[in-house]
């Protein structure tokens, strides 16, 4: 990027391809772009956009009730929902490896809803006529990878959770003794370094710098800038990140969640099974005292169920856990996939504007199920749930 006469700045093919796959996730080739060093966000004008099935006009009426209204609802929602979770597991204790599990995703998520936040309010100050320092456009693409950074975190906090239950109700005598709480944390924070070490790369190729040497009628006084390798480094990303590991994930999740409803099938029918057989024999023949013996007997065989049902109770929560972040993530391979049999559902292509409505309700699905999983937590966890009704009951009271 050099200045050149005035207050332009030439943005090199490189870098234009790299913003503009960065936020749409696009291959297409441009030309140098010159954009003005105060506004980054001139790069979307500077291009003819085709409208295709869908008019300009009307796509930016979804942008902005998409980002003012609906994303506003969204996140703010999300953002209750994660706290709540937070506070209630650090109320209740991380007594057992899901449980940390479930912590360490609410976690990561309220930085994904946090970010979210972040990217909302620069895109809300960009649209108003105040002048800033920096332009907010700018600011909101530089925080786009740090969602996508949390939220693979939280991608990959949920394939493993998913894996630990699918192994230890399968095969529970082979790894029952396998996830322990230590071994979940260690891997949980093995999570955290991978990312953090796979997009530091990303991270160190992208900033903001004071602009010199620009005239006194200017609003701005800082602009973005990339290193010469940045496109191979975001080359290489998009090939570890969202061609192998987000289908990897999705693959592995979906295995799961079908030997996890599988094995739940299996073991329903033979406890109700060995019900019926249970009770038919008591019926049929027994003494009085084989009755009392009996009664004795099942008053320990409920006590068994109701362990039993409180696993079943864990089992349903990381199911349907599963089941959220595969529907979360659908839309994202989904659209890649549609990119590819129709190349003209892209970025300044003939449909240009139905690809940037569809983007915006992907992102949409992506932080609602961030509130999906509270819902979850409270229907199926009874400390959960008890922890979040006593945090009321106290508030109520005071």
């Amino acid at each position: 990027m050099t200045l050149k006469e005035g207050n332009t700045y030439v943005m090199s093919t490189g870098l234009a391809e790299s913003f503009i796959q960065q936020m749409y996730n696009v291959t297409d080739t441009f030309t140098d772009v010159n954009i003005s060093s105060t506004n980054f966000g001139s790069l979307v004008s500077a291009v003819t956009t085709p409208s295709g099935l869908m008019s300009t006009d009307l796509q930016k009426l979804i942008n902005f009730i998409d980002f003012i209204i609906i994303q506003s609802v969204v996140i703010l929602s999300g953002i209750a929902a994660n706290g709540l979770s937070i506070y209630s597991f650090a109320k209740i204790g991380l007594g057992d490896t899901v449980t940390i599990s479930f912590f360490a995703l609410s976690l990561t998520d309220m930085c994904c809803l946090l970010v979210a936040v972040y990217n909302w309010l620069c895109y809300t100050l960009y649209r108003s006529p105040v002048s800033w320092p920096v332009d907010m456009f700018t600011l909101m693409y530089l925080g786009v990878w740090y969602f996508q950074a949390f939220y693979d975190v939280s991608m990959l906090i949920t394939t493993y959770t998913a894996v630990q239950k699918c192994c230890c109700i399968a095969l529970p005598f082979h790894f029952r003794s396998v996830f322990t709480k230590r071994r979940t944390f260690v891997m949980i924070v093995c999570i955290v370094l991978l990312c953090g070490a796979a997009y530091a790369p990303v991270f160190a190729t992208q900033g903001l710098q004071k602009v010199s040497g620009i005239s006194n009628n200017t609003s701005t006084s800082y602009t973005v800038w990339f290193s010469s390798n940045r496109e191979e480094i975001i080359g290489i990303n998009d090939i570890i990140i969202r061609v192998f590991l987000q289908n990897a994930c999705e693959v592995i999740v979906l295995s799961c969640l079908f030997i996890l409803t599988n094995t739940l099938r299996r073991q329903y029918n033979f406890r109700r099974s060995v019900s019926l057989h249970s009770f038919s024999d008591v019926s049929n023949d027994a003494s009085q005292n084989d009755i009392v013996n009996n009664n004795q007997q099942g008053a320990s065989h409920d006590k068994v169920n109701k362990v039993s049902a409180k696993e079943l109770q864990v089992i349903k929560s990381v199911t349907l856990l599963s089941a959220v972040f595969v529907t979360c993530n659908m839309p994202r391979i989904v659209l890649s996939l549609a990119r590819v049999i129709v190349p003209e559902l892209d970025t300044y292509r003939r449909f240009h504007n139905i690809h940037l409505t569809l983007q915006m309700f992907r992102r949409v699905v992506e932080v609602s199920g961030t509130s999906a999983n509270f819902i979850i937590l409270y229907k199926f966890n009874y400390t959960f749930r008890e922890a979040i009704v006593n945090l009321f009951q106290c508030c109520k009271a005071h």
